[in-house]
């Protein structure tokens, strides 16, 4: 089989392939991995940024309270799970830190402050860290692995403080934060007690997730190797709840071998190992489709892992989390409602104008206006049994993170999709333009209604968009190689989804992406 003119059949040996069949994955699967990386994918073409009245709702302050009523109704039968993709490793938060340790030897007080007046960014930071370390949620743990307090005063810094420091908060003998999963960093310090990522998802999904049995479900998604120290410590802060009479249903999946993605080396050939054997990558969080879908679930809240507030800002989280749930609710109940009478013989020509427009009002959908009167039964059915997404949008205040666009398709037609930045094509100044005008940011803020009008759970991969992904260049071990991750979870992995966009407040959104984000005022405390 040849991928194209450019790139010759690639021939997989017994070895390979049986490689291949331990990871449960096909040839053929390889084969369209490699095409996309050969080809690349094709960037999405932009009509405009969805902005508020053209795509992003506002909800009105009479309108909150029914829907907090609909999701009280919801939550109290346990219909709501909360999904949390928590596998990622605490190194890239961490990344000023690590690169500091790699030049120890020369990290003294008097350099680091010479190249702060000189302008350097990350000495100027690194320094305010040290002035600051004493209010971090994780002091005490470091200054018990170190054995002693730090100095108070920064000029007092000597450079065996700063490398103590750094071995102490990095190191497999200390805390070993370069390492462990970002969920297990300690985040927020109360009067008794510090708390993870991790331990605050819990506390948060009590307040929105709660049923009448006092039952609390959640998931995670980890790695392998760390599930028994994220159990450990999530079972030590369950007991606070015992009191309180709460059970917490929580669950761990990892990411399936079978979506990790092949690489290609600075030749273009599969990438291998120093035994020949193929190398293979995380195909990112798109990859994770599969563990929402084995879920099972009715309607999912997903938040990123380090998008928590301590329990002082919660009550404006929860609030806003409880109105997209009622949200959710509403829309669901509609299109069950217009999917169960389009399942009947015969329906007045008015039933057909109440659904388009609700399609076109509510679910700012297009419609196709030349669908004849026979056809219109089986078209809506299909343009409604889909799995439904409401995402919470944030006015772009400068924080990263992809946006709320409307999207053309190939037939013309527009629909609204969250886009990342690395799925424009910046080369072009129109699509630029667009990019730049935009209002709001997607906060990973989303709930999703994941089983169809019978009760059944949609088949999650038939509404993925295929083509889309990410192909990128990276260095590793002095060559440049060439990796493709799946389309993004509520990127191109839910691209065929009912989606809407609700604005919501930026209090809302309070991410953890460097350590200096634990200094800001709102993980304070």
């Amino acid at each position: 089989m040849t991928l194209n003119r450019d790139m010759p059949d690639i021939a997989f040996s017994k070895e390979d392939q049986k490689q291949l069949a331990e990871r449960g994955i096909s040839e053929a699967q390889i084969r369209r991995q490699l095409d996309h990386l050969q080809k690349g994918c094709p960037a999405l073409w932009l009509d405009r940024p969805a902005t508020v009245g053209d795509g992003i709702r506002m909800i009105a302050e009479d309108d909150a309270a029914y829907l907090l009523r609909l999701h009280r109704k919801s939550q109290e039968a346990g219909e709501f799970r909360k999904f949390v993709p928590a596998s990622g490793a605490a190194s890239r938060m961490f990344e000023m830190l690590l690169e500091f340790d790699r030049r120890a030897d020369d990290c003294d007080i008097e350099i680091l402050t010479h190249e702060a007046r000189q302008g350097n960014i990350k000495s100027e930071n690194f320094l305010g860290l040290l002035r600051r370390i004493k209010r971090l949620a994780f002091y005490e743990d470091l200054r018990r692995v170190l054995g002693r307090d730090l100095p108070e005063d920064v000029s007092e810094y000597s450079s065996q403080d700063i490398r103590d420091l750094l071995k102490g908060i990095l190191g497999v003998a200390g805390l070993n934060y370069g390492q462990c999963p970002k969920g297990l960093v300690k985040f927020h310090r109360y009067a008794d007690h510090c708390r993870t990522a991790f331990e605050e998802h819990l506390a948060e999904g009590v307040e929105y997730l709660k049923d009448r049995n006092h039952l609390v479900r959640l998931h995670f998604t980890v790695s392998p190797e760390h599930e028994p120290q994220i159990r450990q410590c999530l079972n030590v802060f369950q007991t606070r709840y015992h009191a309180q009479k709460l059970s917490f249903d929580i669950s761990y999946s990892f990411q399936k071998p079978s979506t990790d993605t092949i690489a290609l080396d600075g030749n273009g050939q599969p990438l291998r190992d120093a035994q020949g054997r193929l190398v293979f990558r995380p195909g990112g969080h798109g990859a994770l489709l599969e563990n929402l879908q084995a879920l099972n679930a009715d309607m999912v809240f997903i938040k990123n892992i380090d998008n928590i507030t301590p329990d002082s800002l919660k009550e404006e989280v929860v609030l806003h989390q409880k109105i997209l749930g009622g949200y959710l609710m509403r829309l669901r109940d509609k299109i069950f409602l217009f999917l169960n009478q389009l399942d009947k013989d015969s329906l007045p020509p008015r039933f057909f104008n109440e659904l388009e427009d609700f399609c076109v009002n509510e679910l700012m959908i297009q419609t196709d206006k030349s669908i004849s009167p026979s056809e219109k039964k089986e078209y809506f059915h299909r343009l409604l049994n889909r799995p439904v997404r409401v995402c919470g949008m944030v006015r772009n205040e400068g924080e990263p993170g992809g946006g709320p666009f409307w999207v053309k398709d190939s037939d013309g037609g527009v629909f609204l999709q969250i886009v990342e930045s690395s799925q424009v094509d910046k080369s072009n100044p129109a699509q630029q333009e667009i990019w730049n005008r935009s209002t709001h940011f997607n906060p990973v803020d989303l709930v999703c209604a994941m089983k169809n009008y019978r009760a059944e759970a949609f088949d999650l991969k038939s509404f993925v968009d295929a083509g889309s992904g990410l192909v990128t260049s990276k260095a590793k071990e002095g060559q440049t190689i060439k990796v493709l991750e799946w389309p993004g979870l509520w990127n191109g992995s839910m691209a065929q989804w009912m989606t809407v966009f609700v604005e919501v407040p930026a209090e809302t959104f309070t991410p953890v992406k460097t350590v200096l984000d634990l200094l800001r005022p709102e993980h304070q405390n």
